[in-house]
This record gives structure tokens, sequence and C-alpha cells, in this order.
């Protein structure tokens, strides 16, 4: 309840606290600007160490509560206060988890699968954006995160292969959902009497017969695609670079 007040306290935090351990997790009110946002961070830091420091909180290790040599550590993709001697075990944790994860195999079969599946998510953000009359990166987003979630569910691990597998499927499906978007649309227009499954089986007889304008259906696509190639790569990236994270940790400030 402690807790919660200092966060009631101070403008620049939600209400939202997270007590874990001997650690304090606060929440930082985000900004539409990153400018506005860093303010809004440094603005918390100085009000919730005084506010801590004033009620008798001092700092100490997260994970076993001592007081004595504590560094700031990188373990994984977190970011910790430990002590000499919790460094060592989470340290040995993480090699460990690193080694059994090196000694599964890829399983393409089950990666594609797991690609597919993760796909629909992505394809029914891009149906529900289409519907709204919207392209959006988050069309990208959402298919690239889930596309790369479900390989490496089912696929075990993934590698380089893996990877551009799960481009090809990023690019199958951005294609099948907006085709599905365009004859979701045309089944509404043509109110009922031709339906969704017999719009998307007949899509490209429908463009032959001018029915939809070739040259609207192919800016849209592309712009789909220009969308969600944006929403994306940087997905993936973030996703290659925590898994790469995930198996290292180190001092900050001794790394590089």
């Amino acid at each position: 309840e402690e807790i919660k007040e200092i966060a009631g306290g101070i403008k620049t935090l939600s209400r939202k606290v997270q007590v874990k351990g001997f650690s304090v997790s606060f929440f930082i009110r985000s900004k539409m600007t990153l400018e506005k946002t860093a303010e809004n961070i440094r603005t918390a830091l100085g009000c919730i160490t005084e506010q801590l420091t004033a009620r008798g909180y001092r700092e100490c290790c997260e994970n076993c509560g001592r007081e004595a040599a504590l560094e700031h550590y990188r373990m994984g993709n977190e970011y910790q206060l430990l002590c000499s001697d919790c460094f060592s075990q989470k340290g040995k944790e993480i090699s460990d988890r690193s080694q059994r994860e090196a000694l599964k195999e890829e399983t393409v079969i089950g990666g594609v699968i797991g690609a597919l599946f993760g796909s629909l998510v992505g394809a029914a953000v891009i149906v529900l954006l289409g519907q709204l009359g919207y392209v959006s990166v988050l069309s990208g987003i959402a298919m690239g995160f889930c596309v790369l979630k479900g390989y490496r569910l089912l696929g075990n691990r993934i590698s380089r292969k893996g990877i551009v597998i799960s481009f090809l499927v990023i690019a199958l499906m951005v294609y099948v959902a907006d085709r599905f978007d365009w004859s979701l649309s045309f089944s509404r227009w043509s109110e009922g009497e031709v339906d969704v499954i017999t719009a998307f089986q007949y899509f490209p007889e429908l463009l032959r017969e001018g029915y939809i304008n070739v040259a609207s259906y192919r800016l849209n696509l592309l712009l789909v695609y220009v969308f969600s190639v944006l929403g994306a790569i940087p997905t993936v990236l973030n996703i290659v670079r925590s898994d790469r994270n995930a198996k290292t940790f180190s001092q900050m400030g001794a790394e590089g």
C-alpha cells in the first residue's frame, strides 16, 4: 500500500506497481514523443528516489536482499541490481539454459506449421484494418511477431533458414489477407449475392471483368506490402536480437 501511495503521488507514474521479491517496478506514463517520455522518466526517477529514501528504503540485491557488493548487470534481456554471488548463480542458469537450447534441433516442418498458424493472426489484423479503410504498419508488426513466434514455438528454434521461411510465409499471407479483404468488400457490395468464399475463389475473374478496379487493387496491395515490410522487418530484427541477448550476461559498463 505504501508503494502504491508513492506511485499515486507522482503524476508521471501510472498507479500500477509490481513488487517481486526485493524488487519494485514502477510504470511510466508514455507520451506521444520520445523526448516527452524521456522527460517523464527523468522526473519520475528523481521523485521515486526521494520518496523511497525518505521512507527508509535502501538499495539491495533484488534476488536475495543483500546490501553489499552491488552492481548493475544485464542478465539476458533483463537489467538487474545484484550482488556478486547472485550474478554468478544467475549467469550459470543462463549458460545452462543456452546449452540446452543449443542441443535442440530445428524442426522445419513444425516451424512452417507454426508460422502459418501465427500468420492467421497477422492476416486477421490486415483484414480488420482493411475493412476500416486503413493500411498500417501495425499489420506488419503483428504479422512479423506472430509468424516468428509461431515458427519458434513449433520448430523448437529459429535459424537463418527459419527466418527466410518466415518471410516467405509473411509474403504469401499478406497477399492472401489482402485478397480476402477485397473479396469481403465485394461480397458486402453485392449485398450477399456473392459469398466471400466464392468471391475469393473467382477473384481473378472479378478483376478481369472490371468488377474491381485493377489499378486500385494493385496500389492497395503495394501499400499493404510496403507497410507490412516496414512493420515486420524491425519486429523480426528485435526478436532475433532478443534471442541473442537472452544467451548472454555481463556487468553494465563492462560490455563491449
